[in-house]
């Protein structure tokens, strides 16, 4: 989820939020937001990225064994 995120150009900080990782040493003694806006918003996209691709619309799915032709 976290490369498709990425794909997706979701912020980092939020991509860790959705994965659920901790702020490590300092940090989380300072930064307390809990994203909950950002990681519905990046879950939606997600959400609508994996039916696009369940559905056929993803223009860039490749059927796993497929190699387009070429063996």
């Amino acid at each position: 989820a976290g490369t498709g995120l990425q794909a997706l150009r979701i912020p980092a900080d939020v991509i860790g939020a959705v994965l659920n990782h901790k702020k490590a040493g300092i940090t989380s003694r300072y930064l307390h937001h809990d994203y909950a806006a950002e990681k519905r918003a990046a879950l939606e996209v997600w959400g609508n990225r994996i039916d696009a691709i369940v559905s056929g619309r993803a223009a860039n799915v490749v059927a796993i064994g497929d190699r387009g032709g070429h063996e």
